[in-house]
């Protein structure tokens, strides 16, 4: 599906008498389904998430109950990554200084009590031990799902599901002094790569992908993006926030958009041949999807 739920709950309220057919007395989903489809003809629609859409939309409902596995089919196969600030150039550990200041402030692995990146030597470094994901991201264009910190599945790792190789990872993230609503989008990683570990449906370790170091990008400094200008929260789109976890799920459409804006951007740096031919490759690859 290559719609958010927001935009989905909308199309759904296009449709004329659409709570007719909802109605406890009617329930006649599959008439619906079918005029949606005649009027979305290129909206790929699983049934179970329009029944749910339209019995919570007829109850008055702003936000649905729905699986995540739901959620993750109806948000697409592209993932954005929510990272802390690097001062490495997201290629090295962090300067005492931002380690501080990430401590500070609250960022989840950097207050862990057993996080000791400021102890790993440069040589160890050099070697693979890599403290975090962002001290490595640009290096071997990768990033992971992380674990749970607290709670009940505190030490577990997260499931990372409906990404695959062939879409997109964005990397985002924002400096100090930064507002939310000011996070930017620092790198895009052409995914051809995913490790994923798991036994009897429960995830062994952190999902991890990786990018293809060739028709990846890292995002020229002076463009900066903004991932609130093209992403919206489920069910409450005019929340700029990403409050809890690590990643979430992006549709087609909207890493579409992301790179026609940076296409536009590009041309007007003018001097930047060899990344604007990567953008545009990637745009060719997605106008087949959108």
């Amino acid at each position: 599906m290559n719609i958010s739920i927001h935009e989905l709950k909308e199309k759904i309220k296009t449709i004329e008498s659409w709570d007719w057919y909802f109605d406890p007395e009617i329930k006649d989903y599959k008439g619906f389904l079918e005029i949606f489809q005649e009027k979305y003809p290129n909206i790929e629609v699983d049934p179970a998430i329009i029944k749910k859409l339209g019995i919570a939309l007829i109850n008055g409902k702003d936000t649905v109950n729905i699986s995540q596995n739901l959620i993750a089919e109806a948000q697409g196969q592209n993932v954005a990554f929510k990272c802390t600030w690097n001062d490495k150039g997201f290629a090295g550990i962090c300067s005492r200084r931002i380690y501080e200041h990430n401590k500070e402030a609250g960022r989840i692995w950097c207050s862990q009590v057993d996080n000791h990146c400021q102890d790993i030597t440069e040589e160890a470094f050099n070697k693979g031990e890599f403290p975090c994901y962002e001290s490595h991201a640009l290096i071997d264009y990768s990033f992971g799902s992380g674990i749970f910190h607290k709670g009940s599945k505190k030490d577990q790792a997260i499931a990372l599901k409906n990404v695959r190789d062939g879409k997109l990872a964005l990397l985002t993230t924002r400096e100090p002094g930064m507002n939310e609503e000011d996070r930017y989008i620092f790198a895009i990683l052409d995914i051809e790569k995913i490790k994923d570990e798991r036994f009897e449906e429960k995830q062994i370790e952190p999902v991890e992908v990786y990018g293809n170091k060739e028709t990846s990008l890292k995002v020229d400094k002076r463009v900066k993006l903004r991932f609130w200008g093209f992403y919206e929260n489920i069910g409450n789109p005019d929340n700029i926030q990403w409050s809890t976890g690590l990643f979430r799920y992006i549709t087609d459409i909207t890493v579409f958009n992301i790179l026609n804006k940076l296409r536009d951007e590009y041309i007007k740096l003018g001097n930047v041949k060899q990344e604007l031919k990567k953008v545009e490759n990637l745009i060719r690859r997605y106008e087949k999807w959108v």
